[in-house]
């Protein structure tokens, strides 16, 4: 059984997406649930603030698999940042945090997309030290952060940063406690990553501006059916 799609704006649509539209009534739907984002501003606070129940909801979902819709500045990208580093701190208010390190994937459309966007939100969403510096260091040539706890001592966690240009292969191999895909993703990447999830019991969140999409909305109507 599909999951319900979850839109930010609860004034959008008082009914969840379903596959069982067609493409074009998919899209319109859509392309109405978005008009309502243009002015939704991100979060204030990280954790526990909110816009609306919507992106509470998706924020504090246990489910294996959870897709958002939303315009830019919607807070979507923040909300899948912050629901990885609550939870990697044990902070997070339904998942609880396993032992060890835990490993994360971000996937985006380029390597700018990230060096614009993905990494800066997850820049903003890493606990810091009492006096301010980052808890998190980047590493180039593995195109990574690691983050280490309070004392800088033990690692606590990576976040790997992965572009859909990449060759398929980039994603085979590895487990994950949880993969955030940013943007609508070739399906071939997609399905690659489900099992990288399935040792670990991890998650995956996808975070998309359908209506910009090149994929719209062959792709990312598939996508909607297979989640």
């Amino acid at each position: 059984v599909a999951m319900p799609v979850i839109l930010y704006d609860a004034r959008a649509v008082s009914k969840p997406l379903w596959p069982g539209l067609s493409p074009d009534e998919e899209r319109e739907r859509i392309l109405l649930a978005l008009e309502a984002h243009r002015n939704i501003r991100p979060w204030a606070k990280p954790f526990f603030e909110y816009n609306d129940e919507n992106q509470k909801g998706f924020y504090e979902s246990t489910d294996a698999k959870a897709l958002a819709l939303g315009g830019h500045k919607s807070g979507k990208t923040y909300s899948a940042a912050m629901l990885f580093c609550a939870w990697n701190e044990g902070e997070h208010p339904t998942l609880k945090r396993p032992r060890g390190v835990m490993q994360f994937w971000i996937g985006g459309p380029t390597h700018d997309h990230h060096t614009e966007t993905t990494r800066r939100v997850y820049e903003a969403c890493f606990p810091k030290l009492a006096d301010g510096r980052p808890r998190a260091q980047w590493h180039q040539a593995q195109n990574r952060y690691v983050l280490f706890d309070s004392a800088m001592r033990e690692v606590m966690a990576t976040f790997a940063f992965k572009s859909y240009e990449a060759d398929r292969d980039k994603f085979q191999g590895g487990d994950c406690h949880g993969i955030h895909l940013d943007e609508t993703p070739p399906y071939d990447i997609y399905s690659e990553c489900k099992p990288r999830l399935w040792r670990l019991g991890g998650i995956m969140r996808l975070t998309l501006t359908p209506v910009e999409s090149k994929l719209m909305p062959r792709q990312t109507s598939r996508l909607m059916c297979c989640l």
